[in-house]
């Protein structure tokens, strides 16, 4: 940051609320902001009473795909996308989230159009719980 430029750009990884202060301009210079996991939407606000992993829709698919789960505890949460082998190919959410439910949009932009139609597998892990669907990509 100089004089010219007072831009700053810092990314932040671990979804949460955060205060933040820039000591040679504060007090000026300070504020609050949330962040949200990157292509995960809260879609709710209660808390779920167990874990649930929802059936994608559409389905089939192409190249935009929703899925929806739902934790009941803070805790690691994996989400990955497999091939009809069991090869994972697309690993969609790696991180701790808060109780609630959430929708993770798979896209073109993030993937699905990089690979060929046929039948693949979602599965949700998280430290107790475990789940997996069937989805089909048709192009």
């Amino acid at each position: 940051m100089n004089t010219s430029n007072q831009n700053f750009t810092y990314v932040v990884t671990i979804p949460g609320s955060y205060h933040y202060v820039c000591i040679p301009h504060a007090p000026g210079m300070s504020g609050d902001f949330n962040v949200s996991p990157i292509g995960i939407t809260p879609i709710g606000t209660e808390v779920p009473g167990k874990f649930t992993l929802k059936q994608n829709y559409p389905n089939p698919f192409n190249p935009t795909i929703h899925f929806e789960f739902d934790i009941d505890e803070f805790g690691f949460v994996n989400l990955s996308v497999y091939d009809a082998l069991g090869r994972k190919v697309e690993t969609l959410v790696n991180q701790e989230l808060k109780h609630g439910s959430y929708d993770v949009e798979w896209s073109s932009g993030s993937g699905a159009t990089n690979y060929t139609s046929g039948v693949y597998f979602y599965k949700l892990n998280t430290g107790s719980f475990s789940d997996t669907k069937k989805m089909v990509l048709l192009k």
